[in-house]
C-alpha cells in the first residue's frame, strides 16, 4: 500500500505539500519524480475537497450522506496502451450510507448495472461522482511508483511523455480552485508553462549492485601438501594414542585396584601396623614411671631386619 500521507505525519505538517516528504526534489535532474509528486498533491487536494463538497450538499438538503467508502482501481488489461483512457482503469467500490437510528445503506456496482467502468460512472453521473479526480489521483500515483522504482520497462507512464503529462496537468487551474485550505505542489501550473523550468522526463533504471570475492581453485606444492597431510596424521595418532592409554589404565584399575600403588605403601597396607606409644598424662610424686613396653615389628620386606621381635623400657626422669 503506497500510503500518501502516514499516520505518522503532524498535523502541523500537513500543510507542507500534504505531508508528501519526498525524500528529494530536484526539478531539473529528477524532473519526472517532481512531477509525480505535483499530480498526487493536487490531485488528492481535489478529491478529498470533492468528497466534501457532496457530503455537505447532502446534509444541506437534509439527505443522508456518505460516512465512509473505498474505491479499488485495477488494470483492465493489457490491450488498452493509453492511460488517459477513462477504461485504463477497472474500479469496484463501496461507500456507506448513514441513515440515522443506526440504518445504513451501501452504493455498490449493482445499482448501476453492475458499471465497473470510470466513463461510465461519469457519464450516469453516478452518486458519489469524483470518479473523474480518483482515477486522475490513481495514474497519477501509478505512474509516480513506477518511476520511483525504476521500471522503464513498465508502459505506459504519465511521466515518460510530455503530451501525456500535459493532459494531466492542463487542469490545474481548476482543481486548485477546489482544494479548501490544503497547499499542494511544487508544481502549481501545467507542465507547458514550467517545462522550460524543469529537466527531461525520464526514469533511472534500478539497479542492483553487489561485489561478489571470486575464489579461484589453486593446486598446492608438493612440500606443502605433504605437510598438511603430515600435520593432520600426527594429530590424529596422538589423539588415538591418548584414547588408548586412557582406556587401558582405566581396564586395569578395574582389575587391579592396587595397580596404581607404589611397591612399599603395597607393603604397607598388607603388613603389621605399627604400635606408637602411649605417654601418660602425669606422673607420680616420685617422678619415675615405667612407660608401657612397645613393641615394634619390622614391616615385612624390610633389607636391614629380619622378622623378629624387640622389648624395649624407657623412663621419664623428672628435675629434682
Amino acid at each position: 500500500m503506497y500510503d500518501y500521507v502516514p499516520e505518522t505525519v503532524a498535523f502541523s505538517s500537513l500543510y507542507r505539500f500534504l505531508g508528501t516528504n519526498f525524500l528529494s526534489r530536484d526539478a531539473e535532474n529528477r524532473a519526472s519524480l517532481y512531477w509525480g509528486e505535483s499530480l498526487m498533491s493536487v490531485y488528492w487536494a481535489y478529491l478529498t475537497r470533492s468528497m466534501q463538497d457532496i457530503r455537505a450538499n447532502a446534509t444541506d438538503f437534509g439527505v443522508a450522506g456518505i460516512r465512509k467508502g473505498t474505491i479499488t482501481f485495477t488494470r483492465s488489461n493489457n490491450s488498452i496502451s493509453n492511460i488517459a483512457d477513462l477504461n485504463f482503469f477497472v474500479v469496484d467500490y463501496r461507500f456507506v450510507i448513514d441513515q440515522g437510528l443506526g440504518d445504513f445503506s451501501i452504493i455498490h456496482p449493482g445499482l448501476y448495472n453492475d458499471s465497473s467502468s470510470v466513463a461510465t460512472l461519469n457519464s450516469i453521473d453516478a452518486y458519489p461522482n469524483i470518479w473523474i479526480q480518483a482515477d486522475s489521483l490513481v495514474k497519477s500515483t501509478y505512474s509516480t511508483i513506477l518511476t520511483d522504482l525504476g521500471q522503464v520497462s513498465s508502459m505506459p507512464n504519465i511521466l515518460t511523455d510530455g503530451n501525456t503529462l500535459q493532459y494531466f496537468t492542463s487542469n490545474f487551474s481548476l482543481a486548485l480552485q477546489h482544494i479548501a485550505n490544503a497547499v499542494p505542489g511544487p508544481a502549481t501550473q501545467d507542465y507547458d508553462t514550467l517545462q522550460a523550468s524543469t529537466g527531461p522526463l525520464q526514469i533511472t533504471p534500478s539497479v542492483i549492485n553487489a561485489d561478489y570475492i571470486c575464489q579461484t581453485p589453486q593446486l598446492k606444492s608438493g612440500g606443502s601438501l605433504f605437510l598438511a597431510v603430515l600435520v593432520a596424521d600426527l594429530v590424529f595418532l596422538q589423539a588415538t594414542w591418548s584414547i588408548f592409554t586412557l582406556t587401558t589404565g582405566w581396564l586395569l584399575l578395574q582389575k587391579t585396584p592396587s595397580a596404581n600403588h607404589c611397591q612399599g605403601c603395597v607393603g604397607l597396607t598388607s603388613g603389621h601396623q605399627t604400635a606408637l606409644p602411649r605417654f601418660v598424662d602425669h606422673l607420680p610424686e616420685g617422678g619415675v614411671e615405667q612407660v608401657e613396653q612397645v613393641e615394634l615389628y619390622a614391616m615385612e620386606g624390610s633389607k636391614s631386619r629380619g622378622d623378629h621381635s624387640r622389648n624395649s623400657s624407657q623412663q621419664l626422669l623428672l628435675p629434682d
